[in-house]
């Protein structure tokens, strides 16, 4: 996942892991990568502020704020009103999904956390991630999905990768 991030870049993970669960369920060669390169850290529970906000799964307005406020890459107070206005495009559909999603960028600022980085993460030991190997029926399965996605490198797979492997509905072959 941090594959392509430079040193002092910045790192947004949506997750409702906080500091312990970070440290103990991140891959140590992820851990030592941000402490050695200084990574400014973020988290936000997007999924549970979605929930909040009666927007169920729908993460990304509140992905963007977080994004905007983060990231610098335009006066933060200008892109939020571009957001809000943009939420305004719902409101023929549904006065309530403007709502929602007025509510969700609100929560969403309160939602940031800046992790602080342990000096432990520096002294981990990298660990090669584990691949699977299996010779049962679902080897495509195994070795094209599972240990990409264990090896925290799922947006590299293709929409046709998911197709082939009849993933079409999000399911997995079991």
């Amino acid at each position: 996942m941090t594959k392509g991030l430079k040193a002092g870049g910045l790192f947004l993970l949506n997750t409702s892991w906080n500091l312990e669960q970070l440290s103990k369920n991140l891959p140590n060669e992820m851990k030592k990568f941000i402490a050695e390169n200084q990574i400014r850290f973020y988290t936000i529970d997007a999924m549970k502020i979605a929930h909040e906000t009666g927007m169920e799964r729908r993460i990304n307005t509140i992905m963007q704020v977080a994004f905007f406020k983060l990231a610098h890459v335009m006066p933060f107070d200008e892109a939020y009103e571009i957001l809000k206005k943009d939420a305004q495009k719902y409101a023929k559909k549904s006065p309530t999904i403007v709502e929602q999603n007025l509510n969700a960028m609100a929560l969403a600022l309160n939602g940031l956390h800046e992790v602080k980085i342990p000096e432990s993460w520096a002294e981990t030991q990298e660990e090669k991630t584990k691949v699977l190997t299996t010779e049962s029926s679902h080897k495509k399965y195994v070795f094209e999905i599972v240990n990409k996605t264990n090896a925290f490198e799922g947006d590299e797979l293709s929409v046709q990768t998911l197709v082939d492997n009849k993933m079409t509905f999000g399911d997995e072959p079991l």
